[in-house]
């Protein structure tokens, strides 16, 4: 007697769903779409533009954004989490089970993992992934290549404060609830892990992409490596915690180099 095959949109045999996490429902073209209403329509269009109408966008010389589009970042983000758990909810999925959330007594030993993994993982992407992409282009190209910075170091001290809480409190939480919640989730629960953490880290880096195309490219191949750990951790783990610590670990420590040490140089 031969087993039954399950329907297209089912997991792949071998690579089931967590026990008490039911698989997710949606397809990659729900994934975008929702990305695309959420943090670009709701976040940055309407909300952004009414922000920018206000108190006008200044972006410094570096390439890096002060306070108004600092403000409209911080807003796509929300909207954009806003606009995930509103389609979830509308869609009657069970939230909390689909994404995963550890239980009380497992939350300090999760966020511990992530501390731990954050830290590492921005080692291996800022020196070794980095670092090498950076050299290679550099002698293929013979000529110095500057990567761009996402935040100005000229910033003043409340743009400053501003781009911490953006980049510590906001964005971690917000990323990892559609990067690996949503995309890579529901591709990886349709076509397995491989193909959804690839997919999800090519997506995860290129909305990255700033600046020159040389430097671009490093600061989006070391992007997609951290898409790539990060998926890994949150398959191991199985719950969004332990991934908003460690990319918020990820980001303190981009925020500690890029604001604090080259004033302790100087």
């Amino acid at each position: 007697m031969s087993l039954p095959i399950p329907p297209r949109g089912d997991l792949e045999p071998g690579s089931p769903s967590p026990p008490g996490r039911p698989p997710a429902t949606w397809t990659v073209l729900h994934s975008l779409g929702i990305f695309l209403l959420g943090n670009v329509v709701i976040g940055q269009l309407l909300i952004g533009s009414i922000v920018l109408f206000f108190f006008g966008a200044v972006v410094a010389p570096s390439g890096g954004a002060t306070t108004p589009v600092l403000v409209v970042s911080l807003f796509a983000d929300v909207a954009m989490v806003g606009t995930i758990l509103g389609w979830l909810m509308l869609r009657r999925e069970p939230v909390v089970a689909l994404l995963g959330v550890p239980s009380r007594g497992r939350w300090l030993r999760e966020i511990g993992v992530g501390v731990g993994v954050g830290v590492l993982l921005y080692i291996v992407v800022a020196f070794a992934v980095g670092g090498s992409v950076l050299w290679f282009l550099q002698r293929a190209f013979h000529e110095r290549i500057v990567i761009p910075s996402q935040l100005s170091t000229g910033l003043s001290s409340s743009a400053k404060i501003l781009a911490a809480i953006l980049a510590i409190a906001i964005a971690p939480p917000a990323e990892e609830l559609f990067f690996r919640g949503v995309l890579f989730k529901g591709l990886r629960d349709r076509r397995g892990f491989a193909l959804a953490a690839v997919v999800s880290a090519v997506v995860f880096g290129v909305v990255h992409w700033t600046g020159e195309w040389h430097g671009a490219l490093v600061l989006v191949l070391s992007m997609m490596v951290t898409g790539l750990g990060l998926a890994l951790l949150y398959e191991r783990r199985k719950n969004l915690v332990t991934n908003i610590a460690a990319h918020c670990t990820f980001n303190i420590v981009g925020i500690v180099l890029l604001f604090w040490l080259p004033k302790s140089g100087g």
